[in-house]
């Protein structure tokens, strides 16, 4: 039996080659409800373990030019302030208000995004019912490739996120963690930084009572 060698269809020693990969160039990263008004919706440890994740995120951004947005809801009994943990690591943050659900219903939210210029979006929402679907299907909508940061959402039950997941997959949304994003985002150039963010988060969680810090 003779075998061929398979084929490559664009083969390059470039990184400009990994297309599959989240090019730092060709991502906006956006931020969704993580305030400290829908904390007290969540698990404290699983609250504290999504902040993490996004401080992680956000930080790696802004060292390599990502637009990082945020859209928080605000209105008279809800505040638009960031988790305690968010508004220390990220006070910058370019940030819009909205008084509904969908954050794409804010034109300010939108105009932002589209200024970004960027065709794919990573979005790392709070709940992964409203603040992270609405987000990403109506992103979808707009022909945005649309990566998910699913180990930064929560839900209100195991099964309600395995069932949002499963209708996001299945429009074409792709779930990644918040620490292969950062690993693609270095694309071969790891930074010491990035390294040790993530094995102080992987050791922070070897043991049940453990909290993750920075």
């Amino acid at each position: 039996m003779k075998f061929y060698p398979m084929k490559l269809l664009h083969p390059s020693s470039s990184s400009e080659s990994h297309q599959n990969l989240l090019l730092p160039k060709q991502t906006t990263l956006v931020i969704v409800d993580h305030q400290t008004a829908f904390e007290t919706c969540f698990d404290v440890k699983a609250v504290i373990s999504a902040e993490n994740g996004v401080a992680n995120l956000v930080s790696a951004a802004g060292k390599i030019d990502i637009p990082v947005i945020a859209s928080l809801v605000e209105t008279n009994r809800i505040t638009s302030k960031l988790s305690a943990r968010l508004e220390k690591t990220i006070p910058q943050l370019t940030r819009f208000n909205r008084r509904g659900v969908n954050p794409w219903d804010d034109p300010a939210f939108a105009d932002a995004v589209q200024t970004a210029n960027r065709p794919r979006l990573l979005i790392a929402g709070l709940s992964s019912e409203t603040s992270l679907s609405f987000t990403a299907l109506c992103a979808l909508e707009r022909g945005y490739d649309v990566y998910v940061v699913k180990d930064v959402c929560l839900g209100y039950s195991p099964e309600s996120i395995a069932t949002t997941f499963e209708r996001l997959i299945q429009a074409g949304i792709v779930p990644v963690s918040w620490r292969q994003v950062m690993l693609e985002w270095s694309q071969g150039n790891v930074d010491a930084s990035v390294l040790r963010r993530i094995l102080r988060s992987r050791r922070s969680f070897k043991h049940k009572d453990s909290v993750p810090r920075e």
